[in-house]
């Protein structure tokens, strides 16, 4: 039942230059629920999107993205995230140019990374106006009861060289975006 936040607000000479919360490799979350969101410069929950979001690195292959690696050969010990439900709320950054290329500065709310059908146990994952896509999930193999995205920015899912199974409910619920891509 803990609520995490993550500050918003630029942090020069950082991979991702805003916040952000990583559960390496090897990492472990053991919980019933957890909501992350974003906060003010005063710590006070917010619902504006300028933060790195929250990435769970996995141990099962290899990847990179967002500057952020998965390298298995380095790796110390199986990550483990176990929970009933984890909340994404108001995270992520929103692209300032809008759209695709060189100087693309968009992160998602939520990434998975590497993560292998053992290592991800959670059974509900829902995500709320992220400031890029709702829910990405790259090089891994995971199973849920449930995903539910909600608002995102740009794409609702992202799933890249990934198996994503979803055992009982997918709900995507989206507006129209003002991004291009």
């Amino acid at each position: 039942g803990v609520t995490v936040l993550i500050r918003n607000g630029y942090r020069p000479a950082r991979t991702i230059t805003t916040s952000a919360l990583i559960f390496d490799s090897g990492s472990r979350l053991r919980a019933k629920s957890v909501t992350f969101g974003s906060a003010d410069d005063q710590n006070r929950q917010t619902t504006n999107q300028n933060n790195g979001g929250v990435f769970f690195l996995g141990t099962a292959r290899s990847c990179s993205k967002d500057g952020i690696s998965v390298d298995t050969s380095a790796a110390a010990g199986r990550s483990s995230f176990i929970a009933d439900l984890l909340v994404f709320d108001s995270l992520g950054r929103t692209d300032p140019r809008y759209g695709d290329g060189e100087d693309r500065d968009d992160i998602d709310g939520v990434s998975l990374l590497g993560l292998g059908i053992t290592e991800w146990r959670v059974k509900a994952v829902r995500t709320e106006n992220s400031g890029d896509d709702g829910f990405d999930v790259t090089n891994s193999s995971i199973a849920l009861d449930s995903l539910t995205v909600v608002n995102p920015v740009e794409d609702g899912l992202n799933i890249t060289s990934s198996t994503v199974l979803i055992r009982r409910s997918l709900t995507v619920a989206m507006s129209p975006s003002i991004s291009p891509d």
